[in-house]
């Protein structure tokens, strides 16, 4: 705008000047005039353009300047790599999307299975039920420890578990939550029947413990549990067989000591021992079949030698049993605190020949057989023989004898403060097998 408003000036003012010269003037004075009207022109034009130059030069620093001072301040990005995925992109349909397979991952009743292994050493967590191979072999060295509330399940009759010598197995249950090792119809179910399996042996186990844990529905062909060699580094209590349909624990040499444990309608001995030289204090032996006869005593005992067995009940639900005690071989023991009772058409001792090498003291003999004994000697001044039928409870009260004390015997037995007969104190508030095991529930419904 202002170089317009210049131009025009200059020509208002040129054609001013040409109308002021005078008519008199001559040829060459009109030349000159012209001349420097051109030059002056000329000169004009060139101010005109510096100052427009510099008038536009401070106008566009200006307008930078205002841009600058209204400019937002915009942090710097950081670098962003263009080959990164965005997160969380918007799936496109038509892209074909990778799809994980899914894992074949075995569960029973919603809780998943995985399996025990014998060549290393393993923590068994009851989050998992574990199932056990046919025939386990934990190897020399191999520890299993085993957490409370674990169950571990079978799936074959043929099934069985070894540990090797100095193999090492750590199952501590608690009164709430025992270890279970049964079959998988029972995880399955809630119930099976004897002899779905062959059962568990241990080896010369070495600083093992077994505690709060049952066996069930083992037997077939087999001991339910087998101990051969194992010593008294182990620690065996609250220990439960369950309906084996065989021997329920046998016991073949060592001095491995077993304490508070029930064996549970075994269909052949409930408890054998063979050159065993250990001590056993509160054994609840049921037997409640009645088709084996003389195979199922309620103990069996052969070449055993200065053993101690304290506070035992055998107690018989059926007639057709064998015999309470069975003693081959000359074997000698102690005896004491025991109750032998319940239905039985056998007899209640029996022993292969005479041995005065036997003690019995204090014990409670309660049956319907004619013959009790059969080469057993008995002072019935400190033993007590009923014909009459009387229930447990009865029987571990009576005052007709007195309880001995078997820490006397063994510093190894509980130095209890009362005495009492049979594997169960019926005066305590709480009784040992409460709350953990399934064979006495059955007893108590």
């Amino acid at each position: 705008m202002k170089k317009l408003i210049l131009l025009i000036s200059v020509f208002v003012f040129i054609g001013c000047s040409d109308n002021s010269v005078s008519d008199t003037s001559s040829e060459d004075k009109t030349s000159s005039d012209k001349i420097d009207k051109v030059s002056e022109i000329e000169n004009t034009k060139e101010n005109i353009s510096e100052n427009n130059f510099q008038d536009e030069k401070l106008e566009e620093n200006t307008n930078q300047q205002i841009t600058e001072n209204n400019k937002e301040i915009i942090p710097e990005k950081p670098y962003s790599n263009p080959f990164q995925p965005i997160a969380n992109p918007e799936p496109d349909p038509n892209t074909p999307r990778y799809i994980e397979p899914e894992k074949n991952i075995e569960k029973i009743n919603g809780i998943e299975v995985l399996e025990v292994q014998g060549d290393k050493d393993q923590y068994l967590s009851k989050k998992y039920l574990w199932k056990l191979p046919d025939n386990l072999i934990v190897k020399s060295g191999v520890k299993i420890e085993i957490e409370a509330g674990t169950k571990l399940f079978v799936e074959s009759k043929n099934a069985k578990i070894t540990f090797e010598e100095y193999s090492q197995i750590l199952a501590i249950g608690n009164i709430n939550e025992p270890i279970i090792f049964t079959t998988r119809k029972d995880i399955e179910t809630g119930e099976d029947v004897p002899g779905s399996w062959r059962g568990i042996e241990f080896n010369n186990i070495d600083n093992s413990i077994l505690k709060y844990v049952q066996i069930r529905y083992a037997g077939y062909n087999y001991p339910a549990v087998k101990f051969k060699n194992c010593n008294f580094s182990n620690v065996v209590e609250f220990f439960e067989v369950y309906l084996a349909n065989y021997d329920g624990i046998e016991i073949y040499d060592g001095n491995i000591n077993l304490r508070n444990s029930i064996i549970f309608g075994a269909n052949g001995d409930g408890l054998l021992l063979k050159n065993w030289s250990g001590k056993a204090q509160n054994i609840f032996i049921v037997q409640i079949d009645d088709n084996f006869g003389e195979k199922s005593s309620g103990i069996e005992i052969s070449k055993i030698n200065n053993a101690i067995l304290s506070n035992i009940t055998i107690f018989s639900q059926a007639r057709n049993v064998g015999s309470g005690i069975n003693i081959k071989n000359n074997s000698n023991f102690i005896l004491l605190n025991s109750i032998i009772a319940g239905e039985r058409s056998d007899v209640i001792l029996r022993a292969d020949s005479v041995s005065e090498e036997n003690v019995f003291i204090s014990n409670i003999i309660n049956g319907y057989s004619e013959n009790y004994l059969i080469n057993i000697k008995l002072d019935k001044t400190l033993n007590l023989l009923i014909s009459d039928k009387v229930n447990l409870e009865t029987l571990a009260k009576s005052d007709k004898i007195q309880p001995v004390n078997p820490y006397s015997y063994d510093s190894w037995f509980d130095n209890y403060p009362v005495l009492y007969f049979g594997a169960v104190n019926y005066n305590s508030k709480s009784l040992w097998f409460e709350n953990w095991s399934i064979g006495m529930e059955k007893i108590n419904e």
